[in-house]
């Protein structure tokens, strides 16, 4: 079943990915495991820097969330946080939750 994507979060326009793509891959330092990764960012949180990005070479989806940073492998280097999802219900609870959480302040 496709994943429901609901405000606040939207597809990336395929226009917008070739230019993201560079972003993401420069926010990672050369000896990380995914710089080699072919990863590409499929939904973005509005209004927010934070991704939703497809790892096509392990086949995993990771959350790129450059709101939150920390040290890498305390290296001067500051990367954004990357969370790996469990599963497309893990990455839908999240949708939902952001979704609720919104609705529930606007309101």
């Amino acid at each position: 079943m496709p994943l429901q994507i609901l405000s606040p979060w939207t597809i990336i326009p395929i226009e917008f990915i070739d230019d993201l793509i560079p972003a993401i891959k420069e926010s990672i330092p050369d000896q990380h495991e995914l710089k080699s990764h072919d990863l590409i960012p499929d939904f973005k949180k509005e209004g927010r820097d934070v991704f939703i990005v497809a790892d096509q070479t392990s086949g995993k989806t990771l959350l790129f969330d450059f709101e939150k940073s920390s040290r890498w492998k305390n290296t001067k280097f500051v990367i954004p946080k990357i969370h790996e999802f469990a599963d497309d219900e893990e990455i839908a609870d999240l949708i939902k939750e952001d979704h609720s959480r919104e609705y529930s302040i606007t309101e």
